[in-house]
């Protein structure tokens, strides 16, 4: 299993079928993106990332409201997303059985008791998307969801990184300006 970031919102396939090649069986990507100045831009952004949600290879979101970056969205339902809580601790387990309740199902004290719901007007506009694919043809497949209709808005997907310090004075427009 591997993990890679991407911080600026653009996926890079060159990166993640690099982990397939090397012998990884899974890979999860953080796609990291602010998607508003001051606040989330509901018009652009939001039917993009609700459609994440019904993706199979889908983790969740992290962000938070416009004054925490502390939650962790894994449903959306109406006009809201909804977390759970990652501010609410419990004690290590000692052992397996302690997972589990006098049913046989999970322990109370392991699962959060519900949802809570936050309003997309309300989401901070920094976000972090996390995906996990087990095969480059997986990978391939959701590039080629995240670039039809509304996830076009979200996302950018490219071949590989571009190398700028390669470029020679020729190749630069004349509009730009490269400070080294």
């Amino acid at each position: 299993m591997s993990c890679v970031v991407f911080d600026d919102g653009a996926i890079f396939k060159s990166s993640v079928l690099e982990k397939f090649k090397s012998g990884c069986e899974g890979v999860i990507l953080f796609v990291c993106n602010r998607l508003g100045l001051e606040s989330f831009n509901m018009e652009t952004y939001r039917a993009g990332m609700e459609v994440c949600f019904k993706f199979p290879q889908f983790l969740g979101l992290a962000s938070g409201n416009s004054g925490s970056s502390a939650h962790y969205f894994v449903a959306t339902h109406g006009d809201s997303l909804l977390y759970l809580d990652p501010h609410q601790t419990y004690p290590a387990l000692e052992k397996l059985e302690h997972a589990r309740d006098a049913e046989g199902g999970v322990s109370d004290g392991l699962q959060a008791t519900r949802p809570h719901p936050l309003r997309w007007t309300h989401l901070n506009p920094s976000v972090c998307l996390g995906f996990l694919v087990r095969s480059p043809e997986d990978f391939l497949n959701l590039c080629s969801m995240l670039c039809q209709g509304s996830c076009g808005e979200v996302f950018e997907v490219l071949e590989k990184p571009f190398d700028f310090a390669g470029l020679g004075e020729e190749e630069i427009d004349d509009d730009m300006v490269v400070f080294g």
